[in-house]
């Protein structure tokens, strides 16, 4: 699986990227060696390519000529061309996150996940410079004439206090040291309203990305009523599922690259393993009330215990029967079960 900047995208088929290229870079001396390999599903003949191609360069970031793999020790037994057949689909995975492509809307290319906050983030973040000026504007000050300060005989000015020099603004002296000027500079610090600000900004960013209140910014500020509650709850909920999904698709789509790797160098025929993803939810529901309320109808006989085990480890009701002591349900479940 390679990293998001580590790959590049080259054709779509049906909304599902069928050809990609993973380039890798490697420096020996002054010349930089990039090997590019090139995915290409054919889903008419069932067959997936892998090509390596090789091109060396004097500066970095740049292509240059085209070499041969055996010029880099690393790439010298890779083969520059193999060819899998009986192939039902890709055999990478892309995860692509499920919002619309509102950059470009011809293209297939997903976008990141905060693509439509990034001006209000932009503004957050102005914001918050905002506020550290604020406070280190506001820092307390002294305005002191030099006559009440210790004189440096060396350089001939004032000795400040150690480690509070950004305190003490020293002031020409008056000759009289019975009035010398001496004035405090502590400015009141507006905090609450620059905060407010940051705030407000900081529910644009969760309204644009689908969170809901409170996820970024102070939920005392942002949870006033129950149905303003309800709302910005169900919009992180949808948004979190249509994730989960995307997630899923890549996770079914790697799984089926790797089975079919395994049977290949293999030469077997195995039974396909199934992915299993329970994803649960954090948003609209609390796991551990529900987690109760089941134990609950466990206990009142509403429900077989194994169903409980079954939920809380995410495995097989048979699975759960082999957890319960002598692997005798009626004995042992008023024991475990009974409260």
């Amino acid at each position: 699986m390679s990293p998001q900047n580590h790959y590049l995208p080259v054709s779509f088929t049906d909304d599902t990227c069928d050809s990609v290229v993973c380039p890798e870079e490697i420096v020996l001396g002054n010349s930089f060696y990039t090997r590019l390999e090139y995915h290409t599903f054919d889903k008419s003949k069932g067959t997936h390519t892998i090509e390596n191609r090789c091109y060396r360069s004097g500066m970095q970031g740049t292509l240059g000529t085209a070499c041969e793999l055996s010029d880099v020790p690393a790439w010298a037994d890779m083969l520059p061309k193999t060819v899998f057949t009986g192939a039902e689909k890709p055999l990478f995975a892309v995860f692509r996150m499920p919002d619309a492509n509102h950059v470009d809307a011809s293209s297939p290319l997903g976008v990141s996940s905060y693509a439509d906050a990034m001006d209000f983030i932009r503004d957050a973040d102005e914001q918050w410079e905002r506020i550290l000026w604020e406070l280190e504007s506001s820092e307390r000050a002294i305005d002191a004439s030099e006559d009440l300060f210790r004189m440096n005989p060396y350089t001939q000015k004032p000795v400040l206090p150690k480690g509070r020099e950004r305190m003490y603004r020293c002031l020409e002296q008056t000759g009289n040291k019975d009035h010398a000027i001496y004035n405090t500079f502590s400015p009141e610090i507006r905090d609450s309203a620059q905060f407010n600000s940051l705030n407000q900004m900081l529910r644009r960013i969760e309204n644009a990305v689908g969170l809901s209140y409170g996820t970024l910014s102070e939920v005392s500020e942002v949870e006033k009523t129950a149905e303003e509650i309800r709302a910005s709850k169900n919009r992180s909920f949808t948004r979190v599922c249509d994730i989960q999904q995307s997630l899923h698709d890549a996770l079914e789509q790697l799984l089926y690259g790797m089975q079919y790797y395994r049977n290949y160098y293999t030469g077997s025929s195995r039974l396909n393993a199934e992915l299993t993803c329970t994803f649960g939810d954090g948003v609209l529901e609390d796991t551990d009330k529900e987690f109760q309320r089941r134990l609950l109808l466990a206990q009142a006989g509403y429900i077989k215990p194994e169903k409980l085990l079954a939920w809380y480890f995410g495995c097989s009701e048979e699975e759960a029967k082999e957890m319960i002591p002598d692997n005798s349900m009626k004995s042992n479940a008023p024991a475990l079960f009974g409260g």
